[in-house]
């Protein structure tokens, strides 16, 4: 009992385990062991959460693999889902994944993020700033310079105005300048000003 100061402390048995009773701290705040938690600090002589790091205004936490280093968010309650955070492994970039079975390793891309900076949803090789596969919804204004619909066999949709070379429609269609219609144009009335 009491305390004692050591010059160095060298474990060179490779089978047998270090056990140290109580807390451990290095430099007060460098590495801590809070015994009364279970929690461990980096940076902070009081850790909040399982493992705190605290870095100030320095670098914070990085990962490094010959692979792809990845970051386990995992959900041990109800059905076990979980997310992985990665460096992409077909492309250059970041990914985030999700699991496709309750505690499994199989998992699924949802987001990603490439080289370019562009942001893929359901989509590891964005061509787009933002590229998504699969349906989206916007419940405001989306504001874009040009708007191209490519599908041959799905409507596109809009729920209040349409203008064409104005950005105040009167109607439902609001045509600023002259049309040409290749088809038929339908009206149940017709109105030459």
């Amino acid at each position: 009992s009491g305390t004692g100061f050591v010059g160095n402390l060298s474990a060179t048995n490779a089978s047998a385990t270090s056990t140290f009773a109580g807390g451990l701290a290095i430099e007060t705040s460098g590495l801590v062991y809070d015994y009364s938690t279970n929690r461990v600090g980096i940076g902070t002589a009081s850790p909040l959460k399982s493992l705190y790091i605290s870095t100030g205004n320095v670098d914070g936490l990085r990962i490094l693999s010959s692979g792809a280093p990845i970051l386990d968010l995992y959900n041990t309650r109800g059905s076990g889902r979980n997310f992985r955070i990665a460096t992409a492994v077909n492309v250059e970039g970041l990914e985030i994944l999700r699991s496709t079975s309750a505690g499994g390793e199989a998992t699924t891309n949802a987001f990603t993020i490439d080289t370019n900076g562009n942001i893929g949803i359901g989509d590891t090789t964005p061509d787009y700033k933002l590229d998504v596969t699969g349906a989206g919804r916007f419940t405001t204004y989306v504001d874009a310079a040009n708007f191209v619909a490519t599908s041959t066999s799905v409507a596109s949709t809009f729920g209040y105005r349409v203008g064409i070379g104005t950005t105040t429609p009167g109607s439902a269609l609001g045509v600023m300048g002259s049309g040409v219609f290749a088809g038929n144009v339908n009206a149940s009335t017709f109105t030459a000003t």
